[in-house]
């Protein structure tokens, strides 16, 4: 149990880093993943192969970098539903408004997609390199590119039949 105690005081400050900075984790949530991480690692550490082919601070790192996917793959918070009695207060300005068709267009569009090409999309969106989006979704860089340009394409085709 010392040696688990110790690896996590000498690890932890690493592992958030990555999180953070090389999994674009919010801070919080970089720290909460870590703990995660070395949870898992306290509970599976029976899995690991001693002498096999990855060092132990690689297969740490690989269970952290899944943690990161996944809580990417995670819905985002972003929307609050309104409850149906809330008043409608109409516009607070000339521009108050303007987007709401647009978003409720691009929502439904959104919806027609797997959960894997709107997470892409998200990723982009969020200006997350090719790369790592290619890393996190288990393909190469330039099929994240491929897929983000003919999901684009789609988007813009479907925009332009609902113009018509």
């Amino acid at each position: 149990m010392q040696a688990l105690e110790r690896l996590d005081q000498a690890l932890t400050k690493h592992v958030i880093g990555f999180l953070r900075f090389t999994m674009n984790v919010p801070e919080a949530d970089a720290e909460e993943l870590a703990s995660d991480t070395l949870l898992a690692v306290s509970s599976h550490i029976g899995a690991f192969q001693h002498g096999g082919k990855a060092k132990l601070t690689t297969w740490i790192f690989e269970i952290a970098k899944n943690k990161a996917i996944d809580f990417h793959r995670k819905p985002s918070l972003d929307t609050i539903a309104i409850d149906d009695e809330f008043p409608d207060c109409g516009p607070l300005g000339p521009d108050a408004g303007r987007n709401k068709p647009y978003r409720e267009w691009l929502d439904k569009e959104l919806a027609k997609l797997s959960e894997a090409d709107r997470t892409l999309l998200l990723w982009r969106a969020k200006d997350i390199p090719y790369e790592q989006i290619g890393q996190w979704l288990g393909i190469s860089e330039g099929a994240a590119r491929t897929r983000h340009s003919r999901l684009r394409t789609q988007l813009e085709k479907a925009a332009n039949e609902s113009i018509n």
